[in-house]
This record gives structure tokens, C-alpha cells and sequence, in this order.
């Protein structure tokens, strides 16, 4: 909610959710009276989000595919949503997902993301690939990447932006969700130059 002044600049923004899930930013953003498109990689998020936003009355623009290759226009956002999806990769891959949200939003447009940060302790029984990279052995994410980015490795991959704001930020999973387990992660706003 509090990025919506952010769009004030621009008489109708257009707001796209990379890593879509079941489209609650995409229903908010719309009800805020943006348009709104996404994508995710999962067939059944892509499609409740289409239903979610035709439950709306909105045509929906939201499409299965990787967050590395974004089927949209260049230049065509004024804000990307990025949350709890772009660590799901090796840091070439985020590289890439970086360069393809700067592709896609307008310049003086921002991006809105978390990265999961390197002092997150990694799962037990995770494959340990490198020292900030770990896939996990267990569902829902078994068999997918995790990075676990340091603040230097942040403002590496946000180069061509203005960063706007950073946040380091924990929180601790509650009885019956792996109890105790720590969750750190950076929260990000940034302005494309």
C-alpha cells in the first residue's frame, strides 16, 4: 500500500508482479486503479491469478514463464514487484532477471523486490553449491535454488538504479513451521536511472 503515491507521477501506472502466485498485489494494484500484468512459473498460480482478476472485471495479463526471459514490451511499467522470488536462481540468473526488469520499466520507474540475505542460515540436507547458494532437498522448493545475497551483492545487481531505500529484515517462523527457524532478507526500492 504504500507504494501507490510512488505512482501518482503517471495518470493510469501499470504494475507488473513477477512471481505472481495467486495475484494479491496484481487484485490491489488493479482495485488502486492501475493495470496490472505478471507472471509466474507455475501453471496453477498464472491461473488463479487470471481468475482472481477476472472475478474483478479485469482482462488478465498474466503469463506462465521464467522470471529471466519477461514476455512484456520494453519500457512499458512504472513499478515491478519482485517478492520472495528473485533468490530462486545462481547470481548469473539474477543478474539477468535484473536486466530484463530494467528492460521493462520506464525510466524514473522503480522496482520493488526482497533478496534473501547471506545471514539466513541455510536448511539442513540443503546441496550446498557454492558459499551464498544452496537447493533445498525439501517440498515446496525441492530442487530449487536458493541465493543468499550480502548487502555488496544487492547494490551489485541494482547498478543501473537509484537506490532508494534498503532494509535488512528478519523474522522467525512460528510453532509448526520449522519453530525458531530464522528468515533474513533484504528489502529493496529502487528507481530506474
Amino acid at each position: 500500500m504504500a507504494l501507490a503515491p510512488l505512482l501518482s507521477a503517471w495518470p493510469r501506472p501499470r504494475v507488473y508482479d513477477l512471481g505472481c502466485g495467486l495475484g494479491r498485489h496484481l487484485a490491489f494494484f488493479s482495485s488502486a486503479g492501475c493495470d496490472v500484468a505478471g507472471s509466474d512459473i507455475s501453471a496453477d498460480a498464472v491461473a488463479e491469478s487470471a481468475r482472481v482478476l477476472r472475478a474483478m472485471g479485469v482482462v488478465p495479463d498474466v503469463k506462465e514463464g521464467r522470471m529471466t526471459s519477461i514476455d512484456q514490451p520494453s519500457g512499458s511499467f512504472h513499478l515491478v514487484i519482485a517478492l520472495r522470488v528473485i533468490h530462486h536462481a545462481v547470481m548469473a540468473e539474477i543478474e539477468g532477471v535484473i536486466a530484463e526488469v530494467h528492460r521493462i520499466l520506464v525510466p524514473g520507474g522503480y522496482l520493488f523486490a526482497t533478496f534473501k540475505a547471506d545471514a539466513e542460515p541455510r536448511p539442513p540436507g540443503a546441496t550446498i553449491v557454492d558459499a551464498q547458494t544452496a537447493i533445498w532437498q525439501d517440498e515446496p522448493e525441492k530442487g530449487i535454488p536458493h541465493f543468499y545475497s550480502r548487502r555488496e551483492d544487492v547494490f551489485g545487481f541494482l547498478h543501473a538504479f537509484e537506490m532508494v531505500s534498503l532494509k535488512y529484515c528478519e523474522a522467525y517462523e512460528p510453532p509448526g513451521f520449522e519453530a525458531g527457524r530464522r528468515n533474513a532478507w533484504y528489502e529493496v526500492l529502487a528507481k530506474r536511472l
